[in-house]
């Protein structure tokens, strides 16, 4: 079992595609939904006005990383 998931998050922003690319390695992403809130959070945060919807969210292991059983989370630092 792999312990790092990584996130493809599609947002229809104003009418426009934006995707997103995440993994668990961020603090505050855990699972597909932190994910997903995240990358919602990042749009509005340079546009609070803007109309977000979900188009989709796809959830994979990394190439490559499938053989790391456990990993440190990055810890949350605000400056």
């Amino acid at each position: 079992m792999a312990y790092l998931k990584a996130y493809t998050i599609t947002l229809e922003v104003d009418g426009a595609e934006r995707v997103f690319n995440l993994d668990n390695t961020l603090p505050t992403i855990d699972d597909w939904a932190t994910a997903v809130k995240t990358a919602i959070l990042l749009v509005k945060m340079s546009d609070h006005s803007a109309g977000v919807d979900l188009l989709s969210c796809k959830e994979y292991v990394p190439l490559g990383l499938d053989n790391i059983e456990y990993f440190y989370p990055l810890p949350l630092v605000i400056q």
